[in-house]
């Protein structure tokens, strides 16, 4: 009986120590695999932590641009040999914080340094070289806020796209010869034909300042605010039972409106000091309404027809080179209303907001710099209908507008 036991108690033995040396071999093997993973999970956030630097950083020179291109006045402030402070730290939610600061940067440049800095406080730095140039737009409509497309909407030519440097939203089934990109959100809820890129998160699109005084010199009459018309010397026009060539003064305790009240306007550059309004039909395909119109107000047009172009050389005294190819200014919005027909070329470059209705035809860009919200005209930039909009890059204009533009970018 004892003979057969000692077996087994020898084997029990051998049992239990290799029970033992598995649990610690299964523990360790557990352990490194617990080691692998916490490294493994610090390496992720630790990338995530420096793409989140490198992502506001980068955000940090975009807005830098924005404003330095907003504040054109500004800039020699900024060209100090030690750098100042451009953006005081701004919080990027879901990313973390930037700040951004400027000094001289040689031959009229600003050195622009942005750094970024994630929730774990990893950094990224990234400097770049900033100037002004002229102004040269990529897409058909360019504005600095949120955009919708809700129409049926052509944008054809070499540079027949469209950018908002908020969000864009299409519905509908616009057809768009190149990109359709925003700086913030891209969101389609109907079946648009895009050619090229359709994009969110995309660079933003510089625009210049627009202010009607900047062009105040080029204007053949003046339409004052106080209900006379003036040429450039300053003389006073004469008005037939108070209109003048087309054109009626209205006031009321809160505005001032020049109305178009007959179908034969003057041509030229028209300086108005108040709201536009254009209700009557103007221009033919034969003879089509040559004009800049450049407004301290708002344009609103309700015509069911305007076929109108911007003066060229071909006009003599007609063209001006301080507005070469603008057909539309203001400082205020601009509304094209349900146009059921006509053509407008020449470049339309809006302070405030934008809408475009109906189904006119366009030759030339919009630019909006969504710079206030006052007039309450138009409310947000649109475009609704089936307007068509070509555009083939081939508009220049004063360089009188220029832009902030990156000419170097670095990481460090």
């Amino acid at each position: 009986m004892s003979t057969l036991l000692q077996p087994l108690k020898a084997q029990t033995g051998v049992i239990l120590v290799t029970t033992l040396l598995l649990l610690i071999l299964l523990t360790g093997v557990g352990l490194t695999s617990l080691a692998t993973f916490g490294v493994n999970r610090s390496q992720s956030q630790n990338l995530l932590s420096t793409k989140q630097a490198f992502q506001s950083a980068d955000a940090g020179i975009q807005f830098a641009k924005k404003y330095l291109n907003q504040h054109q006045g500004l800039w020699s402030t900024y060209a100090s040999s030690t750098p100042q402070t451009l953006i005081p730290t701004t919080t990027l939610t879901g990313l973390g914080t930037f700040t951004v600061s400027a000094q001289d940067g040689g031959n009229g440049s600003l050195q622009v340094t942005s750094t970024g800095t994630a929730s774990n406080n990893a950094q990224a730095v990234i400097t770049s070289l900033v100037n002004l140039g002229s102004y040269v737009p990529e897409d058909a409509i360019t504005v600095d806020k949120d955009l919708t497309i809700g129409g049926n909407a052509t944008f054809a030519g070499s540079n027949g796209g469209v950018h908002a440097n908020g969000n864009l939203t299409i519905s509908n089934s616009p057809v768009i010869s190149t990109n359709a990109t925003a700086f913030l959100s891209y969101t389609v809820t109907g079946s648009p034909t895009v050619a090229g890129v359709a994009a969110g998160n995309q660079t933003v699109a510089t625009i210049p300042l627009i202010k009607a005084f900047s062009f105040y010199g080029s204007y053949d009459y003046r339409l004052s605010w106080d209900g006379n018309v003036y040429d450039q010397a300053g003389v006073a026009q004469p008005l037939t039972g108070g209109t003048w060539n087309c054109w009626s003064f209205s006031s009321t305790a809160t505005s001032q409106t020049w109305t178009l009240s007959c179908n034969s306007p003057v041509n030229g550059t028209l300086y108005f000091q108040t709201d536009v309004s254009i209700p009557v039909s103007v221009g033919t395909t034969q003879s089509p309404w040559v004009t800049t119109l450049i407004t301290e107000g708002s344009i609103d047009i309700t015509a069911s027809s305007v076929v109108a172009r911007a003066p060229t050389v071909a006009d003599g005294a007609l063209f001006k080179s301080g507005t070469q190819n603008f057909l539309f200014i203001s400082d205020g919005d601009i509304h094209i209303g349900s146009l059921s027909g006509g053509n407008l070329t020449g470049v339309v470059a809006v302070y405030e907001q934008v809408s475009v209705e109906g189904n006119p035809t366009m030759s030339g860009y919009i630019v909006v710099q969504d710079g206030a919200n006052i007039s309450g005209l138009v409310t947000a930039d649109s475009v609704s209908g089936a307007l068509s909009l070509t555009y083939n890059g081939d508009l220049p204009i004063p360089t009188i507008l220029k832009t902030a533009q990156i000419q170097t970018w670095k990481a460090q």
